[in-house]
């Protein structure tokens, strides 16, 4: 429910802050959906918007640093629990009934020491996944930014496992989600002269992006007669060195870089491809493979935590060794010889998708979490 009787029978909108990075596109989403729902948005961020996106949705940005690109420098050194003051301020002027933080280190922290309750976390990944083992202050800041919690979300059962090293406290998991009627099968959008491999992932070193660039270039040597394409949707620090790997391998005429798309445009971009490459070194749910499953684009995926949970090998997917060069190409060279296999594996995918990761089903059981701790 959206709504709440007041005492004199005045129904109001539930009013949420969110601790989380205005700029990143989970938070927009749950935002958004939460707006649309009939809920009273804030979002407290570390960081400037780049875009006015939340007023389209009545969302408050309640806080917005001076110079977002200096601030990662200087809160660094200081800690984010300099912000707490604004924080406080922010929430005397939005009176929140929910003060919910996405992510259980940065943002957690602030929320733990602002003493605001119902208090939530929402785990997302690195936070409980590497953070803790810095050292033993950061392991002591994720325990008690949990135990101060009054609920804990995670988007996977990964998540909720690492979160059980720390609290015994029970975990409600609700996954990011794919809107189905947005990512949907598009078959006029292949290029059916072509056999296209894609990747959409941000261009870090922990992504293994260039082993993708390898597998392509070795499948390209076996099968010269075949008109094939690697496509690399995203940017980052490692952009600069994967295209040197490309013009080493003499694959340049080969291999597209798109960069970062915007989010509305990533559903028809998904729909080019004949099949989607995730060999993360780690991962705790993989966003863009359950919305190539959603597409019906078949997925190869490694053995990360995350993605094991997603795929199920050879029925909705493949699952690889992530440095196996030879695995890789073997499920890719697999998937090009038999467009039957592509067709089955993806119904499989989609139906995978529709029964775990329904955006509709998980946004409503955030709100369900938002009904019980009210």
């Amino acid at each position: 429910m959206a709504r709440q009787t007041g005492a004199n029978d005045t129904v109001m909108a539930i009013r949420v802050l969110l601790l989380a990075d205005i700029n990143s596109e989970h938070t927009q989403k749950w935002a958004m959906g939460l707006a649309d729902s009939g809920y009273e948005i804030g979002i407290f961020s570390f960081t400037a918007p780049k875009s006015d996106w939340y007023h389209v949705y009545g969302i408050k940005c309640l806080h917005q640093p001076a110079a977002s690109s200096g601030a990662g420098r200087f809160w660094q050194k200081l800690g984010y629990i300099r912000f707490l003051p604004k924080l406080k301020e922010a929430i005397h002027l939005f009176a929140p009934h929910i003060l919910h933080a996405h992510y259980a280190s940065s943002y957690g922290l602030l929320g733990a020491l602002s003493g605001f309750n119902p208090y939530i976390i929402s785990v997302w990944g690195t936070d409980v996944m590497k953070f803790p083992y810095k050292n033993l202050l950061a392991r002591s800041i994720v325990k008690y930014n949990l135990y101060k919690a009054d609920a804990v979300c995670a988007t996977s059962h990964t998540l909720e496992r690492h979160v059980h090293r720390f609290t015994d406290k029970a975990v409600e998991v609700i996954p990011f989600g794919v809107n189905l009627d947005e990512f949907v099968n598009k078959p006029s959008l292949k290029d059916r002269s072509v056999f296209t491999i894609g990747c959409v992932k941000s261009l870090e070193k922990n992504y293994n992006i260039g082993s993708v660039i390898v597998s392509f270039a070795k499948l390209k040597g076996r099968h010269p007669g075949k008109n094939l394409k690697l496509v690399i949707v995203g940017d980052g620090e490692e952009r600069v060195r994967l295209q040197e790997l490309v013009r080493e391998l003499r694959i340049e005429d080969q291999v597209v870089f798109e960069g970062k798309l915007p989010h509305h445009l990533v559903a028809d971009k998904i729909n080019e491809l004949d099949v989607l490459v995730n060999i993360s070194e780690y991962e705790s749910f993989g966003v863009s493979v359950v919305e190539a499953m959603a597409c019906q684009v078949p997925v190869i995926v490694s053995e990360a935590e995350g993605l094991k949970e997603v795929v199920d090998d050879q029925k909705n997917g493949s699952i690889v060794a992530g440095h196996n060069i030879e695995e890789i190409v073997g499920a890719l060279e697999r998937l090009m010889l038999s467009e039957t296999l592509r067709e089955v594996i993806g119904l499989n995918a989609l139906e995978r998708v529709r029964m775990n990761y329904n955006w509709e089903h998980n946004l409503r059981k955030m709100m369900s979490v938002y009904d019980r701790i009210l």
